[in-house]
């Protein structure tokens, strides 16, 4: 895909009234996923309950004046939401509450063992269930310095246990630490991994993602299922990596 003014994508959002939203929709309409230059035609989908709260969604949208949004159409009806509809961007859930062991955003903290910032991280891999059992694996983690250049991160650790010993437990529990502190789930974290989620799988990437691939029946995983792998992913087409 490549980002074009001249032609609006009819975009569609669900669960358009939850905070993870309220997080996900200015990225979006700002053209931090679909590009700098791409109009869009937006639908807001959310159950009848949520109208009100909606309406005050768009109601901010509206005052947030996004140059790439043509129009805004809120509504509770399928049909109307997901006609002619581009990109279906599907959102919902219900809120994570404290004690819960559900986790849907995957952070990249600062490695403050070595005062490394998660900008300069690339192509660490979290495998596992949105829980506390879930593992990060830094075998093709890679740090970039101020010069640009690149370095696997044992060079910068010297400390295999780290690995285990901190950033292990520290990644299996960043959900119930926000839940603690913010009294809610995390939402612009979420909101930030899906804008940038999107941009990868529709413009592409050289570093390792995250996208659910139907499996053919590789030897990690039976014919016809599908789960969320680590690919590179270049347009129109993801490479496994194990």
């Amino acid at each position: 895909m490549t980002a074009s003014s001249a032609t609006p994508l009819n975009v569609v959002v669900s669960g358009a009234a939850g905070q993870v939203a309220y997080a996900f929709l200015p990225l979006l309409c700002s053209g931090r996923v679909l590009g700098p230059n791409q109009r869009i035609h937006l639908r807001l989908l959310d159950i009848p309950q949520s109208l009100e709260v909606l309406g005050g969604v768009v109601m901010e949208l509206n005052d947030c004046a996004f140059h790439l949004v043509d129009d805004i159409v809120p509504t509770t009806d399928l049909e109307t939401a997901f006609e002619n509809a581009d990109i279906a961007i599907l959102l919902g859930g219900f809120p994570r509450k404290q004690g819960m062991e559900r986790y849907t955003s995957i952070p990249s903290p600062y490695i403050e063992h070595k005062h490394v910032s998660s900008k300069d991280v690339r192509n660490c891999v979290i495998w596992g269930n949105h829980s506390n059992t879930q593992v990060p694996d830094a075998a093709h983690v890679v740090i970039q310095s101020a010069d640009g250049s690149v370095a696997p991160l044992a060079d910068f650790l010297q400390d295999s246990d780290w690995i285990d010993s901190s950033l292990r437990p520290l990644v299996q529990n960043r959900g119930a630490a926000i839940i603690k502190a913010r009294k809610l789930s995390s939402a612009m974290s979420v909101g930030a991994a899906i804008a940038g989620h999107m941009n990868d799988w529709l413009f592409g990437s050289s570093e390792l993602v995250s996208m659910a691939i139907l499996s053919t029946g590789n030897k990690y995983e039976p014919s016809s299922t599908t789960s969320s792998t680590s690919d590179e992913c270049i347009v129109g087409m993801a490479s496994l990596t194990t």
